[in-house]
């Protein structure tokens, strides 16, 4: 039965986050921008979690496809969908996580005064990072978090950088 349940090392803690922060994207389009979203996660043993994330942000300043046809712009709603592994090698704290992901770009083109909505990108991506728990109440956090993601495809090629901040229950 041991080896079904993992042993003494078994837990079945959950965790709820909102969380916001600075998003930073090496690609032109994207810039720098707010982004915010919901985390959850799970704990599979002790010092072992997954966790998945969902953030979104809005690229509110209008970029300009042709310096030669200045009405012509694009505006992007990016999604960002996240599983990682997660990692807490020193206790409930510090948390070091990887894994896969998905980024959805939508384009909005706007040409004089005529809005063209595109759905131009859905990629997958990488990403890794390190995150700390501040345990303010036996359940209640505050949580930073450091990611690094990467993707490369035709469509959306960058390396994209996280900063956040949680506040969270973990019960």
């Amino acid at each position: 039965m041991g080896v079904l349940t993992g042993g003494a090392g078994f837990c079945q803690r959950a965790s709820l986050e909102l969380f916001s922060g600075f998003y930073s994207s090496a690609s032109e389009a994207i810039g720098d921008e707010t982004i915010y979203g919901v985390r959850g996660g799970f704990d599979v043993w002790q010092k072992m979690g997954v966790e998945i994330s969902a953030g979104q942000f809005d690229n509110r300043a209008e970029v300009l496809i042709d310096p030669a046809d200045p009405e012509r712009t694009v505006r992007l709603q990016v999604f960002l969908f996240d599983v990682s592994m997660a990692w807490r090698p020193f206790g409930d704290s510090w948390i070091l996580f990887a894994g896969p992901g998905l980024i959805d770009v939508d384009y909005e083109v706007f040409d004089d005064a005529r809005v063209t909505d595109l759905e131009a990108s859905r990629d997958f991506s990488w990403h890794m990072g390190l995150a700390y728990r501040w345990y303010l109440s036996e359940g209640f956090y505050v949580r930073g978090d450091l990611r690094a993601r990467y993707s490369n495809s035709d469509l959306y090629r960058a390396e994209d950088y996280e900063a956040t901040v949680a506040a969270g229950w973990r019960f």
